[in-house]
């Protein structure tokens, strides 16, 4: 048994299909030499080459290069093996407190139809200085040119925006000819501009795009980016959003904390449930949790779960969470009461630059309580709040398939430290809400939980 340890930047892969949709159509992975984040690669349509570009620091090459600069390497695409020696492709031309740092590259040939290679990359950081950025050059050797318009892509000229941080943009073309660019942005709440909290992280953009008579992409008319745009596509969501767990997930949404070594879930134990079986990680740990996830898309939303559990002890758990990190997240759950030797709804927040935890201990349930009992979260701009809610009873004296009113008494806790990260840390994930079960420690022998959906409501 062998443990890895990785204390370097990781080793990036490609792999390759010819049907996307194609779950076992992909490829094993080719790993590269060049080390770096933000690897893309670039096919040259003249000399049959291809590039990999990738992020690092470039100290030990060039004076002043800022935090990171863009390297470059030709690579065999059939094995991965660099050809060339690694280079420094790019440096940013920002000022060194902007902060100057390039990452994010992406290249486009089109000089069959513009006359140049261009190479888009994501400079200033990703706070509110971020921004896109763009350069030409007729061959791979230069002379590169720069935009005498960049920015491109870029909200910070305007603190108060209700969109800010957009960068690390990347180009599309439909088939009808038309452009857009793709990128990232956050949504600042409480207050929405500049000094607010993005709670829901980095989210992805879309803005029309056009080219200028000069040849350069020119982003949205080059104005802001606002919440709405004209030239595109205004499709409707849904008010209420239901899976009935019908043999599998409803979609590819779903989300692991890392990739998990062993399957922990099951859609055959009881038809339209999904039963977890826990294992001995908890969500603080970093680790893989028995855990689903769905991002959080809307600020305001109710997100519920039925659930059944019986657990036996005090390391048995399972419920309900809204997550961001090993260190903030909040949850309601099942859990056994030792003090009062029964199950309890209990509640868990964690707030404060510490991530302090506090537990509370919500409602007993009967003792001759049958079926499920139905978990939410609350999200709102503001906050979060948990709450429960258990089967009605009827006249015969038996709990019937009704829930009653969810009493929104598991606490509540503000949306900034649903954005927040400890030193040393940080995230630009944005918030998830998941079901989870897990032994603390100890592995979960019992029927772990079955939920029978989940529902969010704008």
């Amino acid at each position: 048994m062998v443990d890895l340890i990785v204390d370097r930047m990781p080793r990036s892969f490609y792999v390759t299909t010819k049907n996307i949709f194609d779950e076992n159509s992909w490829s094993d992975p080719t790993y590269v030499d060049q080390q770096g984040f933000d690897p893309d690669l670039f096919f040259d349509q003249r000399s049959g080459k291809t590039y990999l570009t990738s992020t690092s620091g470039a100290g030990q090459f060039v004076q002043d290069p800022g935090y990171f600069s863009i390297f470059k390497t030709e690579i065999d695409i059939k094995s991965g093996d660099s050809l060339t020696e690694s280079e420094v492709f790019h440096v940013s031309s920002l000022p060194l407190d902007t902060p100057r740092l390039a990452e994010g590259s992406h290249m486009f040939d089109l000089r069959s139809t513009h006359g140049y290679i261009y190479l888009l990359t994501a400079e200033a950081g990703t706070d509110v200085q971020h921004r896109a950025m763009i350069k030409r050059a007729k061959t791979m050797e230069g002379p590169w040119e720069n935009n005498p318009n960049n920015p491109i892509l870029f909200n910070g000229r305007n603190m108060s925006n209700p969109i800010l941080a957009t960068g690390h943009a990347d180009f599309v073309q439909t088939p009808e000819g038309k452009w857009y660019t793709v990128f990232l942005g956050i949504r600042p709440q409480n207050p929405t501009n500049s000094s607010g909290k993005p709670q829901l992280g980095r989210e992805t953009f879309l803005a029309p795009m056009e080219w200028g008579k000069d040849g350069w992409p020119v982003v949205n008319g080059g104005k802001d980016i606002t919440l709405d745009m004209p030239g595109l596509y205004d499709l409707a969501r849904p008010k209420k959003w239901i899976d009935e767990f019908s043999g599998k997930f409803v979609d590819k949404a779903y989300y692991t904390a890392r990739t998990w070594y062993k399957k922990f879930w099951d859609f055959n134990a009881r038809p339209g449930w999904l039963r977890i079986r826990g294992n001995v990680y908890t969500l603080d740990d970093r680790e893989t949790p028995a855990a689903w996830f769905r991002k959080q898309v809307d600020l305001s939303t109710v997100v519920s779960t039925e659930l059944e559990f019986s657990p036996k002890n005090t390391f048995q758990e399972a419920g309900l969470t809204v997550y961001l990190s090993i260190h903030y997240h909040n949850e309601i759950y099942l859990a056994w009461n030792p003090w009062r030797n029964c199950i309890s709804i209990v509640s868990t927040i964690r707030s404060g630059p510490d991530a302090t935890a506090s537990y509370k201990f919500i409602k007993d349930l009967p003792a001759d309580y049958s079926g499920s009992v139905k978990l939410a979260i609350k999200a709102e701009p503001n906050q979060y709040t948990l709450g429960y809610a258990l089967r009605q009873k009827g006249r015969n004296g038996k709990y019937g398939e009704q829930f009653e009113d969810i009493q929104w008494t598991g606490g509540s806790v503000e949306s900034k430290w649903l954005q927040a990260f400890k030193s040393g840390w940080q995230s630009f994930t944005g918030a998830f809400f998941g079901i989870y079960a897990t032994g603390k420690t100890m592995p979960l022998l019992i029927p772990a939980v079955s939920v029978l959906q989940w529902s969010m409501f704008g």
